[in-house]
């Protein structure tokens, strides 16, 4: 199979994991806009380990397929958020040694800051400047919500984005022992 045909599969599993994700495996809180998802770690994953193209093309695609399936009108920005903030964690991870078995402390705090800050300026600044010159929102409304959600990534993210790498990387070192030997 050739390369482009794989990551043209690879965006349409993540794509639909990231709508199953989003929408049935979500962690509701007391507040209103802070839910944690598995989503958003699992389409960083796939921006370091498949390429930065791929997870923000699958991100893209899994917002849009949420805002098709409910009854929410779409929100491109919200869109195009999501795929800058998985195509930027996956720009500052390209150099890293993740895919020949090594996760080490300075990747993940690159892969964790990275996320951190590309975060906060998609969901923090651009999301709601975009969303009030565009739609004209209710500012507010679009600083709670970009909040909530900048804050429930971040969790989730540091949590279980940095377990799943890290868990990716010793697979590949454990592959490699098991092949050697």
């Amino acid at each position: 199979m050739s390369s482009f045909l794989k990551k043209i599969l690879a965006i349409i599993i993540f794509a639909g994991l990231y709508y199953v994700l989003e929408r049935y495996l979500k962690i509701t809180t007391a507040f209103r806009y802070i839910q944690f998802s598995y989503a958003q770690p699992v389409l960083n994953f796939a921006s370091v380990v498949l390429g930065p193209f791929v997870g923000a093309v699958a991100s893209g695609l899994g917002e849009l397929l949420l805002f098709v399936r409910s009854d929410v009108p779409y929100d491109w920005v919200s869109i195009g958020c999501a795929a800058l903030n998985c195509g930027i964690v996956g720009m500052f991870m390209i150099h890293s040694d993740i895919t020949e078995g090594f996760f080490l402390r300075k990747d993940m705090i690159r892969f964790n800051s990275a996320h951190f800050f590309s975060g906060m300026f998609c969901w923090s600044v651009l999301y709601p400047g975009l969303r009030g010159l565009i739609f004209r929102a209710d500012f507010y409304e679009s600083i709670n919500f970009s909040f909530g959600r900048f804050i429930g990534m971040t969790v989730m993210n540091f949590v279980s984005g940095t377990l799943l790498l890290s868990l990716y990387a010793r697979s590949r070192v454990n592959a490699a022992n098991f092949y050697r030997n």
